[in-house]
Protein backbone atom coordinates (compact mmCIF):
# COMPACT_ATOMS: atom_id res chain seq x y z
CA UNK A 1 0.00 0.00 0.00
CA UNK A 2 2.78 2.46 0.87
CA UNK A 3 4.62 1.43 -2.27
CA UNK A 4 1.58 2.27 -4.41
CA UNK A 5 1.22 5.71 -2.80
CA UNK A 6 4.92 6.37 -3.26
CA UNK A 7 4.78 5.40 -6.97
CA UNK A 8 1.83 7.77 -7.43
CA UNK A 9 4.03 10.69 -6.34
CA UNK A 10 6.34 10.09 -9.32
CA UNK A 11 3.61 9.56 -11.91
CA UNK A 12 3.19 12.29 -14.51
CA UNK A 13 0.09 14.42 -14.05
CA UNK A 14 -0.02 15.68 -17.62
CA UNK A 15 -0.06 13.45 -20.70
CA UNK A 16 0.41 14.22 -24.40
CA UNK A 17 -2.20 13.27 -27.01
CA UNK A 18 -0.39 9.94 -27.59
CA UNK A 19 -0.57 9.11 -23.86
CA UNK A 20 3.10 9.68 -23.10
CA UNK A 21 3.88 11.67 -19.93
CA UNK A 22 4.87 15.31 -20.37
CA UNK A 23 7.90 16.20 -18.27
CA UNK A 24 7.98 19.97 -18.92
CA UNK A 25 5.44 22.40 -20.34
CA UNK A 26 5.46 26.09 -21.22
CA UNK A 27 2.73 28.20 -19.63
CA UNK A 28 2.19 31.79 -20.74
CA UNK A 29 1.85 33.96 -23.80
CA UNK A 30 4.05 35.92 -26.23
CA UNK A 31 5.21 38.30 -23.49
CA UNK A 32 5.82 36.00 -20.51
CA UNK A 33 6.31 32.22 -20.42
CA UNK A 34 7.28 29.83 -17.64
CA UNK A 35 8.68 26.32 -18.14
CA UNK A 36 7.35 24.06 -15.39
CA UNK A 37 7.27 20.40 -14.47
CA UNK A 38 3.53 19.69 -14.07
CA UNK A 39 4.17 16.72 -11.77
CA UNK A 40 6.28 18.59 -9.22
CA UNK A 41 5.30 22.21 -9.87
CA UNK A 42 8.99 23.14 -10.10
CA UNK A 43 9.86 26.13 -12.28
CA UNK A 44 12.77 25.44 -14.65
CA UNK A 45 12.86 28.65 -16.67
CA UNK A 46 11.14 31.98 -17.20
CA UNK A 47 11.15 34.15 -20.32
CA UNK A 48 9.89 37.72 -20.46
CA UNK A 49 9.64 40.24 -23.28
CA UNK A 50 10.86 43.76 -22.51
CA UNK A 51 8.44 45.43 -24.95
CA UNK A 52 11.25 46.60 -27.25
CA UNK A 53 11.92 43.42 -29.26
CA UNK A 54 14.15 41.64 -26.72
CA UNK A 55 13.53 38.53 -24.64
CA UNK A 56 15.11 37.94 -21.25
CA UNK A 57 15.34 34.22 -20.35
CA UNK A 58 16.27 32.97 -16.87
CA UNK A 59 17.05 29.30 -16.16
CA UNK A 60 16.73 27.90 -12.62
CA UNK A 61 19.34 25.17 -12.13
CA UNK A 62 21.43 23.58 -9.41
CA UNK A 63 24.79 25.24 -8.61
CA UNK A 64 26.91 22.64 -10.45
CA UNK A 65 24.75 22.98 -13.55
CA UNK A 66 25.06 26.76 -13.37
CA UNK A 67 28.85 26.44 -13.31
CA UNK A 68 28.70 24.05 -16.27
CA UNK A 69 26.55 26.47 -18.27
CA UNK A 70 28.79 29.42 -17.45
CA UNK A 71 31.86 27.51 -18.61
CA UNK A 72 30.29 26.35 -21.87
CA UNK A 73 28.07 29.26 -22.84
CA UNK A 74 28.94 32.94 -23.12
CA UNK A 75 26.66 35.80 -22.18
CA UNK A 76 25.14 34.71 -18.86
CA UNK A 77 24.72 36.13 -15.37
CA UNK A 78 24.09 34.14 -12.19
CA UNK A 79 21.81 35.08 -9.29
CA UNK A 80 21.59 33.28 -5.95
CA UNK A 81 18.16 34.74 -5.10
CA UNK A 82 16.26 31.50 -5.93
CA UNK A 83 18.65 29.46 -3.70
CA UNK A 84 19.13 26.44 -3.41
CA UNK A 85 18.81 26.66 -7.17
CA UNK A 86 20.60 29.42 -9.03
CA UNK A 87 19.08 31.77 -11.56
CA UNK A 88 21.14 31.75 -14.75
CA UNK A 89 20.12 34.83 -16.68
CA UNK A 90 20.94 34.97 -20.37
CA UNK A 91 21.71 38.35 -21.83
CA UNK A 92 18.85 39.71 -23.87
CA UNK A 93 18.01 37.90 -27.07
CA UNK A 94 16.65 40.22 -29.76
CA UNK A 95 15.08 39.89 -33.20
CA UNK A 96 13.41 36.57 -32.47
CA UNK A 97 10.10 35.10 -31.31
CA UNK A 98 8.93 33.46 -28.08
CA UNK A 99 8.99 29.91 -29.58
CA UNK A 100 12.59 30.42 -30.74
CA UNK A 101 13.67 31.65 -27.29
CA UNK A 102 11.89 28.70 -25.70
CA UNK A 103 13.88 26.33 -27.93
CA UNK A 104 17.14 28.02 -26.84
CA UNK A 105 16.15 27.64 -23.18
CA UNK A 106 15.21 23.96 -23.62
CA UNK A 107 18.53 23.30 -25.41
CA UNK A 108 20.50 24.93 -22.56
CA UNK A 109 18.58 22.97 -19.92
CA UNK A 110 19.22 19.72 -21.80
CA UNK A 111 22.90 20.65 -22.12
CA UNK A 112 23.17 21.30 -18.39
CA UNK A 113 21.60 17.91 -17.59
CA UNK A 114 24.05 15.83 -19.36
Amino acid sequence: MIRRKFKRLFRAHVHANDGSPVALIWVGDQHHATLINPASGRVHAYVSHDGFGKYEPVLFVLPLRAIYLLRHQAGMLVSVLPFPRLGVELYRIKDTSMPEVQQVVEKLLAMSHG
